[in-house]
Order: C-alpha cells, then structure tokens, then sequence
C-alpha cells in the first residue's frame, strides 16, 4: 500500500505540474486513482514485493554474523535506492515497471551525485528543521507549565 500511495503522490503532482491552470483539481486525483488502481497497478505490485524482498534480505543479513554477507545487503540497498526513484518515474511517464527502472537506472548512471546530494541532504535538512521546531515547542510549551 505503501507503494501504491507513492504513486498516487507523484502521479497527481506530475498531473497538477504539468497541465493548465484551468484543469480541475478532482480530475487530477481521479485520475491518478484511476492509473494507480487500474494499468499501474501492477507496477506498483511489484514495487512492493521488492522492497519485501530487500527487506527480508536485509534482516537475514542482519541476524547472520558472516562477512561476506554484507555485500549482498550493499546490493539490496542499491535495488531500495533505485526503487524509490523508479515509482516516482513510474507515476509520471505511465510506464511499466521494468522499463521505469531502466530509464531511472539512465538518468542515476547520468546524474548520481546530484542524486545522492539532494536525498541525503534533504532528509538530514528535515530532521535538523523537525527537531528544532520540536525543541522550541517544548520550551516554550514547558515555560508556559511554569
């Protein structure tokens, strides 16, 4: 499902980026239920089972002590990373899952360090933004107590 969501996600923003101002908001959201439950659904399928079998790898590799384990799990974080661009791609061009995955494997090969940059730095940017917000909520919420 959480797949599925993804997709949903970045079908409607695509739909809403690239259409004209005048289209309506409730088509757009129809629209890409409409992809995600319908042709795509598979896509999106397949993706999840994926990201199960990355999981349960990366658990049997965990649990095991062994060495040469670990790069088995490097590969399965390879196929998580490829996966999380592959849906968005997917959402937005309507193509199947394999040739999404292809396409995304292109532009990562093209444009990798970007990549890497702005996911890592985005998420590390919003958990620093979440934790200051937290923080001075806290204060001023335990000043108020007071």
């Amino acid at each position: 499902m959480v797949e599925v969501m993804a997709y949903l996600i970045s079908g409607t923003i695509a739909q809403w980026y690239f259409s004209k101002e005048d289209a309506n908001r409730r088509w757009k959201i129809r629209s890409s239920l409409r992809n995600a439950f319908g042709p795509s659904f598979g896509t999106a399928c397949f993706s999840g089972l994926l990201i199960c079998v990355v999981r349960l790898v990366h658990a049997a590799v965990d649990s095991s002590r062994e060495e040469d384990a670990h790069g088995i799990a490097t590969y399965a974080l390879a196929v998580d990373f490829l996966n999380k661009f592959t849906i968005n791609f997917a959402a937005i061009t309507g193509e199947a899952y394999c040739t999404s995955a292809r396409m995304t494997y292109e532009l990562l090969r093209c444009n990798l360090l970007s990549a890497v940059f702005v996911e890592t730095i985005s998420t590390r940017l919003l958990a620093g933004i979440i934790f200051v917000i937290s923080s001075i909520y806290a204060v001023v919420v335990g000043w108020m107590k007071l």
